[in-house]
């Protein structure tokens, strides 16, 4: 009997895709916002996504918005069909993260896949 995880298995998962067919999908939701850089990070982005796996994001732009709402940017996204866990950093911010990197910052930068 298969563990109880792999039974309730979502219906459309990331692992239904190979990694280049997920960033093409996303390039192409992708395409037409206003972006300075688009990254894959997380568990597609190293390859060993899980059926309940999200995509993880990180995308560049310039906006005034608070960082809580900038993913209400994008609703492009919810096209994927699977969830997304996005986070939208201005360009300074990014710049600045990646001049003075976190812990996570640096396991980004040792994973991260460009997108745009």
């Amino acid at each position: 009997m298969k563990p109880i995880l792999e039974r309730s298995r979502p219906s459309v998962s990331v692992v239904d895709f190979s990694r280049e067919q997920l960033m093409a999908r996303l390039r192409a939701l992708l395409g037409g916002e206003i972006l300075v850089s688009a990254w894959l990070i997380g568990s597609c982005a190293r390859g060993d996504a899980k059926p309940w796996s999200d995509i993880d994001l990180i995308l560049v732009r310039e906006t005034d918005l608070p960082f809580v709402e900038r993913p209400r940017l994008f609703p492009c996204l919810d096209e994927m069909g699977v969830p997304v866990d996005l986070l939208v950093y201005t360009p300074e911010e990014f710049s600045a993260l990646e001049n003075h990197p976190t812990s996570f910052w640096r396991q980004a930068q040792k994973e991260r896949l460009r997108l745009i």
